[in-house]
């Protein structure tokens, strides 16, 4: 089963309802409370409508149902596990390897054009999105390394992961494969 988000970007943070589907059912609802440092929630997954506020002190973030009551645990588990969001590149895994293959610049003697292997990169999405920290990871040419790194120290900003709806720094590991036009 595939969990999806709707949600609305401005200046990529999101702004609004957010909204969790599941098999295209409404699992999970987040909408931020203007001016506050709270998030109002609605669980349907249990089959019954589960509502609350989340609100987010210093280092921890604050389940409470309709009464004002904390939730359990394993209730805090499920909507946890539900709300996190990976950091990503504006257009997913497919656009970020289209900006490899245009912006990296690859060996272009006859005998560079014969290396072929993978530059395995990690870097830091910051909250707000800008990227740092570069570090090699793995790669088998000098060359095709420091144009990877150099390309990946370029890039846009990206979408920075999210947990129950608030953006947090993340570290992302990339592969880069090098391989001769057939």
């Amino acid at each position: 089963m595939t969990l999806s988000l709707v949600c609305y970007y401005k200046d990529d943070k999101p702004v609004g309802k957010l909204s969790y589907y599941k098999q295209n059912k409404t699992i999970l609802e987040l909408e931020p409370i203007k001016g506050r440092k709270e998030v109002t929630w609605r669980y349907y997954g249990s089959g019954k409508l589960v509502q609350g506020k989340l609100k987010k002190g210093k280092r921890k973030f604050e389940f409470l149902n309709v009464k004002g009551e904390r939730l359990s645990k394993s209730e805090i588990d499920v909507l946890t596990e539900l709300m996190e969001l990976d950091a990503s590149y504006r257009g997913g895994f497919y656009e970020l390897f289209a900006y490899f293959k245009e912006k990296i610049k690859y060996p272009r003697t006859p005998e560079q054009a014969k290396k072929q292997g993978i530059v395995e990169v990690s870097f830091v999405v910051k909250e707000n999105g800008e990227i740092g920290e570069v570090r090699l990871l793995s790669g088998f040419d000098v060359e095709c390394n420091e144009a990877t790194l150099a390309c990946v120290k370029s890039m846009p900003r990206w979408r920075a992961a999210t947990k129950m709806g608030y953006s947090f720094e993340s570290l992302v590991k990339v592969p880069v494969q090098f391989k001769q036009m057939q």
